[in-house]
């Protein structure tokens, strides 16, 4: 029998000194039993083993017994290591019967005395049990892909999932707008239409029992009332428009805006220099709405808090939608704090929830000293956007309320 190259170069990966021996010759060596002997594997193949050991003819007594079985049985030789002599335990066995007349192929392996290592593993064992485990790691590999796709797949449900919620989010956040809204313009118009009229109504009873003359003292206190009545119907028109400006809905969203700067300077002292770029009127009254509530808001912060008499607001129509900059040269503040929550930027944070809510995109820039600027990119096409009048629907595993 000849061992394959396979074979020999298995046996030379093995860890333990390993000889392959015929007719008392060296044939193969591995590493381990080079270095064990002192000698390269090799200088070790073609040796008489005679000239190896110290006691020949019990070292050839002991292979004639191990090449009558394929059983390993286990030995000590005294070996000449470097001009001193050591006795070594070994294990041999033929490793299968030749035909003709050659000798049978010893398989060795030799260890010292202290070496605590127990029964010899044969290369057909070391075989199988690389085989299992090659197996065993291609089972744990076979696994862990299985386990990769279904990870992959959870993600990506879980991905469209919260992108269909993010969708829903949006939805709803457009509906409450228009709620909003739609709360504003009732209260406005239950202002006009109630509050108003009996304002002037009562207006015009106290100046009928002013001109019946019944003394003076009379028509002192009712010209007082009528005072008071006159500052009541100005709070109301005042609060009605505030509410829901009339021009907002009437003329579109460039109008507003104006109408909104010169609000503003007649309410609060703030000169807006109001800068409007092509055609920015949405295709939507929701969208249109908004825009107008995100400008005012942003431009009551820099009344809040800017401590300066003047802003400017410029508003672009862009392929995507509108472009919105606002920017004065206040006292600024520190961005650590805008991003930290600091008491008096909740209205900050509440426009870029509501930009964030529709799709767009909010950026802020601000320093102690250097004032502020906003910049938002506001779509104005989104498939979320309810038309108007609509309910939002209810998130995916919620049920609407009736």
């Amino acid at each position: 029998m000849e061992l394959s190259r396979q074979d020999l170069g298995l046996m030379q990966l093995l860890p333990e000194p390993m000889l392959l021996v015929r007719g008392g010759r060296v044939v193969a060596a591995n590493a381990a039993a080079g270095k064990l002997l002192g000698r390269a594997p090799g200088m070790l193949r073609g040796l008489a083993l005679a000239e190896l050991v110290e006691d020949a003819p019990a070292t050839q007594a002991y292979l004639t017994a191990c090449s009558r079985t394929r059983q390993f049985l286990p030995g000590a030789i005294s070996w000449r290591l470097g001009g001193a002599v050591q006795r070594l335990r070994c294990d041999a066995a033929a490793l299968a019967a030749d035909a003709g007349d050659l000798p049978p192929l010893l398989l060795m392996r030799i260890r010292t005395e202290a070496d605590p290592s127990g029964r010899f593993t044969t290369l057909t064992e070391k075989v199988d049990a690389l085989a299992r485990e090659v197996r065993r790691r291609q089972q744990a590999e076979e696994q862990l892909r299985g386990l990769t796709a279904t990870l992959e797949q959870q993600v990506a449900e879980r991905a469209a999932l919260a992108e269909r919620r993010a969708g829903q989010l949006r939805a709803l956040a457009m509906a409450l707008s228009q709620a909003e809204q739609r709360e504003r313009r009732r209260l406005a118009q239950a202002l006009h239409d109630d509050l108003q009229q009996l304002l002037v109504a009562a207006r015009m009873r106290a100046g009928m029992i002013t001109d019946s003359g019944t003394g003076e003292d009379l028509r002192q206190s009712v010209a007082m009332l009528d005072g008071v009545l006159i500052n009541c119907i100005a709070l109301s028109r005042s609060l009605t428009i505030d509410l829901s400006p009339p021009v907002l809905y009437d003329a579109g969203l460039a109008a507003g805006l104006s109408w909104l700067a010169r609000w503003m300077a007649e309410t609060h002292r703030l000169d807006v220099s109001m800068q409007i770029e092509g055609q920015i009127e949405p295709s939507t009254e929701a969208m249109r709405v908004l825009v107008f509530q995100l400008v005012r808001e942003l431009l009551m912060n820099v009344v809040k808090h800017a401590e300066i008499p003047a802003a400017a607001v410029c508003i672009a129509r862009t392929a995507a939608g509108l472009t919105v900059t606002i920017e004065d040269k206040g006292r600024g503040f520190a961005m650590l704090d805008a991003e930290a929550g600091t008491p008096g930027r909740f209205g900050l944070f509440h426009v870029r929830e509501r930009v964030d809510a529709i799709g767009g995109e909010f950026h802020l820039q601000s320093a102690l000293g250097e004032g502020t600027r906003v910049r938002m990119s506001i779509p104005l096409q989104t498939d979320e956007s309810p038309a108007e009048g609509d309910e939002p629907q209810a998130l995916d595993g919620e049920s609407s309320a009736t």
